[in-house]
């Protein structure tokens, strides 16, 4: 800088000038350094933004299915462990009804008990819900699937009173749990969700579909064979020990066919969550290559700025230091 030819008027604006430039110059280096990507990305770029434009619409993309898949994988993982726990619980019950002697009503009670509680277990199973959504509720996440369990016994229980023939009370309980809509069975009373989800877009021309509900069907006959077992755990046939070991060996038979239903649930659904993790891993190595790409383009070498961005501030100083003693200069300071 080279201010000795310059009248003091003269002298003083264009320290300004020069000092509005190099603040205007530190501003954008520092922008750069904290952001890391270059403050004028048209200039970089010589006006070629297409590229970039490209980019960014492919990450906005890719971001969408990514966060997409990701809430499934968490939606279908929770789906996973209460099917894993509704099997337990049948697989833990089963073998003791299906065993029960049809003379002995100490063992009948001893094998019925609890069966109330494990009804409502299952129940509080299919209610579970992860992020605030009901995963068995299909496209109604924020209500619960099952109706509470005191209604739902309340209502079977109502169904079954005064009936005092066995295939009577089994078929009236089956009945009751195979009802359509409108039939004043579970679908009316017990199932508060709504229909299957639809298939979705997880990536790139690749559509997962998790379309179990708390209405299906074969849910819904695991929980008829629970349901057995708890009527008779509160007194259905009470005075008839015998009639009450049949219907208990009829509901682990029913179980004993629901558990393999579930098994297979659990395996289709094993495939979407496969699906999924293969589709998050290529979303995520498709994202890493897009932002490499958009950081060639537009990102800044630290070292390189941080050596401008010092350079800068060394001319300021300067300038500083000069418009100082410019300012200290007067006829006594000359003539001293």
């Amino acid at each position: 800088m080279n201010y000795a030819s310059l009248g003091d008027l003269a002298k003083g604006y264009n320290l300004r000038r020069h000092n509005a430039a190099l603040k205007g110059v530190i501003s954008s280096l520092s922008r750069e350094l904290s952001a890391g990507v270059k403050s004028d990305i048209g200039s970089a770029l010589k006006g070629d933004l297409a590229r970039i434009a490209n980019l960014e619409h492919s990450l906005t993309s890719i971001e969408s299915f990514v966060f997409a898949a990701n809430e499934a994988q968490q939606f279908v993982d929770s789906m996973q462990s209460s099917l894993g726990a509704l099997q337990s619980l049948m697989s833990d019950i089963i073998p003791a009804l299906i065993s029960t002697p049809t003379s002995s009503s100490t063992v009948i009670d001893a094998a019925s008990v609890g069966s109330e509680a494990i009804f409502a277990d299952a129940i509080s199973i299919l209610n579970t819900s992860i992020s605030g959504r009901y995963i068995f509720s299909g496209i109604s996440p924020t209500t619960p699937p099952l109706e509470k369990f005191d209604v739902i016994f309340a209502s079977l229980k109502s169904e079954v009173s005064g009936i005092t023939d066995l295939e009577h009370f089994v078929s009236a309980v089956s009945q009751w749990f195979d009802a359509p809509e409108g039939g004043g069975g579970y679908m009316d009373i017990a199932y508060r969700g709504g229909e299957s989800l639809k298939p979705f877009a997880a990536g790139a021309g690749e559509r997962i579909s998790i379309d179990l509900t708390a209405a299906s069907p074969k849910l819904r006959k695991a929980l008829s064979g629970l349901a057995i077992a708890a009527l008779v755990s509160e007194g259905a046939f009470e005075n008839d020990p015998g009639t009450q070991s049949k219907l208990l060996q009829i509901a682990g038979e029913k179980l004993a066919g629901s558990e393999a239903d579930i098994i297979g649930i659990r395996s289709e659904v094993g495939v979407s969550a496969a699906t999924l993790h293969r589709t998050l891993t290529r979303n995520l190595s498709e994202r890493s290559g897009l932002e490499l790409a958009r950081g060639a383009l537009i990102s800044v070498d630290p070292y390189e700025v941080t050596t401008a961005l010092q350079s800068a501030q060394v001319q300021l100083e300067s300038v500083y230091a000069l418009t100082s003693r410019l300012s200290r200069l007067s006829l006594l300071e000359f003539l001293r």
